[in-house]
């Protein structure tokens, strides 16, 4: 099990965040990774491969405060709901 939930959450004067570089393909849990990121604009998850996470949710979820778009990839397999995301995932 790889984890690297929480790692951004807190985060409350995060503005942009490219994440677009990070290789997460091994990763097996993101949860509550950005939560609290309430002053995001933009967050580019372009090539986050989640095709072997297991756990996004949590007791929180992995987006909750964040309202603003949520740019993915094609690896992206997460919906909104197993997220804890309002928005809407672009890609």
């Amino acid at each position: 099990m790889i984890y690297i939930g929480l790692m951004f959450s807190g985060c409350s004067s995060l503005t942009n965040l490219d994440l677009s570089n990070f290789n997460i393909s091994k990763v097996t849990r993101i949860t509550s990774m950005f939560n609290g990121c309430i002053s995001l604009e933009e967050l580019n998850l372009k090539n986050f491969d989640t095709r072997k996470v297991t756990a996004a949710i949590g007791k929180k979820g992995m987006f909750i405060e964040v309202k603003y778009p949520v740019y993915v990839g094609e690896n992206w397999n997460l919906l909104e709901s197993d997220t804890g995301y309002t928005g809407t995932f672009i890609k």
